[in-house]
């Protein structure tokens, strides 16, 4: 959604609401908001509150923020543009939620969102509570799998495709840098045979918090044929790295994502031993549940409940 420039405003003919904003690039947009008195109307619209809430989050979260307009400009004004913020309703909600045809992650993405929106429209005297609050669940998701990840066999296959990524892959697979942390790594970050993993307000990773990640023998072998500018890895945009890895890993005849090497880090740590807490603090997970993904494959893993019967 573009920046308003100043703040939306609704206005009335009759009783039909409307409200009217501006657009750079655009100029003044309009929009119908259906029948509702004036006197009925004790919070602001979604659709209205909505520019305050996305300027507030582009500030405060500028690397999750294309993702939250996204789910707000596609999925929720359309849904609940219309509504003040006080009649969006739990019955509402979880009718949309059944409503959408989407995988179950999606859809809790979407509500999480919807749920921040409300309860900083509390936080800001808006709203006196949330309406929706501890009233609608996510969906279940009816699948579960563990994280998927390369095999040393696999990853041989793609790194002996010879190509100017192969190096590439193999650091990200070493280090279990994510995509943007990688695309964003200069060579300043590395030393003491070391990467610092930080965030900065132009370039601010997932947890805006800084780590270490200790340099192994390979992942060193692969840096010293990366030294061609000030970033390591190659300027191009995400889509087009994503792409590049899925073409050769269909070359090399492997599955998957290039956020299999992430995942390939830390499984691979966990085989060889390492201490969960440890995992957690290498690869940047944000809370311990994320790292618990990896911990069936910890060796001994639930050994000591096998029986002989």
């Amino acid at each position: 959604m573009a920046r308003p420039i100043g703040s939306p405003v609704v206005y009335w003919r009759g009783k039909k609401a409307w409200l009217r904003w501006t657009e750079p690039g655009k100029g003044q947009q309009r929009k119908p908001l259906g029948d509702v008195s004036q006197e009925e109307l004790t919070t602001p619209f979604f659709c209205q509150y909505i520019f305050t809430y996305l300027n507030w989050h582009a500030a405060e979260y500028p690397a999750h923020h294309p993702r939250v307009e996204s789910i707000v400009r596609v999925h929720l004004a359309p849904a609940f543009g219309n509504l003040p913020l006080d009649k969006i309703s739990a019955e509402l909600v979880e009718r949309y939620k059944q409503q959408r045809r989407a995988k179950p992650g999606t859809v809790a993405k979407e509500l999480r969102t919807l749920n921040a929106i409300l309860n900083h429209a509390v936080t800001w005297d808006v709203l006196i509570g949330n309406p929706i609050k501890g009233k609608v669940k996510p969906p279940k998701d009816p699948k579960s799998n563990p994280r998927h990840y390369y095999t040393v066999e696999q990853l041989q296959k793609l790194y002996a495709l010879n190509t100017k990524w192969s190096n590439v892959w193999k650091f990200m697979a070493n280090t279990g840098l994510r995509l943007h942390e990688m695309q964003n790594l200069q060579h300043c970050d590395i030393r003491e045979e070391a990467i610092y993993v930080v965030s900065t307000p132009d370039s601010p990773n997932k947890t805006t918090s800084w780590r270490l990640v200790p340099l192994s023998n390979n992942a060193q072998e692969a840096l010293k044929c990366l030294t061609s500018s000030v970033t390591i890895c190659p300027m191009v945009t995400g889509k087009s790295m994503s792409r590049a890895f899925k073409r050769e890993a269909r070359r090399a005849e492997i599955p998957g994502s290039l956020h299999w090497l992430r995942h390939t880090y830390c499984s691979h740590l966990v085989m060889g031993g390492v201490a969960l807490e440890k995992v957690q603090k290498l690869a940047g997970h944000s809370t311990f549940k994320t790292t618990l993904h990896y911990v069936h494959l910890a060796p001994g893993y639930l050994q000591t409940g096998v029986v002989n019967i």
